[in-house]
């Protein structure tokens, strides 16, 4: 979650925040602590500044545990250079913001590219976000895209009411040097990334189209083992073969 460089919550403010997200608490926060006369949050270093405590929390939802890190005032989280802005200045860079990080907790490191993590996590930080107020925007790191935060959450929220995975924010799209356009970050749920032919890409914004359905049902069914024939939208036969590495699902007509 992308903050201006003043904007960034501490502990108190996601605090209260929490108390406004449905389903969510803290489970664990190495930086409280209880006094006799009351609850009171605090935490310093040795030298008498703000210790690491005070950068991260465990949240519970939905009886999965999430890391949330990088909190005010301790070191906000940095990750890789802007790949894809979606919904968004096309001139942002990653320096323009601080950032706080939201991820799988420990126990959770074995499934953290299933759909259900996934879904659970997207959904607390659309919550979160919509609590603490501020954000500019979410970067999803395995496809390196930046999102704003109305079309991210739009489409979050969708997924989680039963509607077709976030194509767009928990994926992206980028053509080749020969004009075939390819999924980036859908190998991160299943492996693969799909890869559409230029004879496919004369219209780019159909091919793309084309292509989030594909990620959609790719998400959905797990990776494809063998070739399979499907309709396209336009009533075109496709055929989905994945390649001999079994990285890629490439896509023809028939």
């Amino acid at each position: 979650m992308l903050f201006a460089k003043s904007d960034r919550p501490d502990r108190v403010a996601i605090r209260a925040a929490l108390s406004r997200v449905p389903n969510a608490s803290i489970s664990f926060d190495p930086g409280a602590s209880q006094s006799s006369e009351g609850t009171s949050w605090s935490a310093s270093g040795e030298n008498g500044g703000e210790s690491d405590a005070n950068a991260w929390m465990e949240l519970l939802v939905d009886g999965l545990t999430f890391d949330l890190v990088g909190l005010a005032p301790g070191p906000h989280v940095s990750g890789p250079p802007f790949a894809f802005r979606i919904d968004c200045p096309a001139d942002i860079e990653i320096e323009d913001f601080e950032a706080i990080g939201l991820a799988p907790g420990p126990h959770l490191a074995g499934g953290a590219n299933s759909l259900v993590v996934a879904k659970a996590m997207a959904g607390l930080a659309v919550r979160l976000a919509d609590a603490v107020g501020k954000v500019a925007g979410f970067y999803w790191l395995p496809s390196r895209s930046v999102t704003g935060p109305s079309f991210f959450a739009t489409t979050v929220n969708s997924w989680i009411e039963g509607g077709p995975f976030p194509a767009l924010g928990l994926s992206a799209f980028s053509t080749d040097e020969d004009g075939a356009l390819r999924s980036i970050g859908l190998s991160f749920f299943t492996g693969q990334e799909v890869v559409l032919p230029v004879e496919l890409c004369s219209d780019l914004a159909s091919a793309t189209r084309l292509a989030m359905r594909l990620v959609h049902q790719l998400v959905l069914h797990g990776p494809l083992e063998e070739t399979q024939v499907i309709v396209g939208p336009d009533g075109r036969q496709l055929e989905l073969r994945p390649d001999g590495s079994g990285n890629l699902v490439r896509v023809r007509p028939i």
